[in-house]
């Protein structure tokens, strides 16, 4: 069943969160205040007008108060206090980057790309219970290779990662804290210059141990590098292994539960 479609920016979404009684908005904040400009504190004051312009509420003209409609206020609410909570980066190998969040209860789940400024409108798909957003976050993860005969693998510290991936999205070294050590290097000669990147994190609220779990995938000169946190000692590492596809989707599969 196909998704429906509403746009909020963050602002209206904390406007409707409050109405609510939700404090905050996993991922938005109350609004990005740390940093209020006048254009956000207008679109703040504007925020139920707004919301009636697009049909989203109404105003009870007697009270004073504000109805909101079914849609976006259960998609808010799904976003204030969502069962599981999936984080989607992917990246291509011209270095551009896209951000997605995903939130679900056993009755309705939301995606929609992580806002850089809350007067972004954010199209928000909304589905119809927990298993459509996975179906709909694994056809979001780009997994696309040829076996690699002569399986390869290697571990990485997490911090040493993602210098890695800042160094190939041309950060200045500065900026990324240094110079790469041997574990970057080597992710270097493994993967190469230019490659796709299917980075998903899965937050589930309900276990109380291992409730955060990820995997990767880096895709290079046909080859398909899956890239999962495991526990070395007691420090987590990345561990980068050479996989086929048939793998790479049973490890994807197994993280989403599908």
């Amino acid at each position: 069943m196909e998704p429906v479609r509403i746009k909020l920016n963050p602002i209206e979404m904390t406007f409707i969160a409050r109405l609510l009684g939700a404090k905050s908005l996993m991922f938005i904040g109350d609004p990005f205040y740390g940093w209020l400009s006048d254009e956000v504190k207008e679109a703040w004051q504007r925020a139920r007008e707004s919301l009636i312009e697009k049909g989203m509420a109404r105003e009870i003209v007697t009270t004073g108060q504000t109805l909101l409609d079914v849609l976006p206020a259960s998609a808010v609410a799904v976003c204030a206090a969502p069962k599981e909570t999936f984080l989607l980066l992917r990246r291509d190998d011209g270095g551009l980057e896209e951000l997605w969040v995903a939130h679900s209860t056993a009755g309705i789940g939301v995606i929609h790309r992580l806002p850089r400024d809350p007067l972004e409108e954010l199209d928000i798909a909304v589905f119809a219970g927990s298993r459509e957003v996975r179906e709909a976050v694994k056809s979001m993860v780009k997994i696309e290779g040829s076996k690699d005969e002569e399986r390869k693998t290697t571990s990485i510290k997490p911090e040493d990662f993602w210098r890695f991936l800042l160094a190939k999205a041309g950060k200045k070294e500065e900026d990324r804290g240094g110079a790469g050590n041997g574990s970057e290097t080597e992710m270097g000669q493994l993967v190469g210059e230019r490659f796709n990147l299917s980075l998903l994190l899965r937050l589930d609220r309900s276990k109380r141990e291992h409730a955060l779990q990820g995997i990767g995938f880096l895709m290079s000169g046909g080859v398909i590098w899956s890239v999962k946190p495991v526990l070395e000692g007691d420090s987590p590492v990345f561990e980068v292994t050479s996989v086929d596809e048939e793998v790479a989707e049973r490890n994807l599969d197994a993280l989403l539960s599908i």
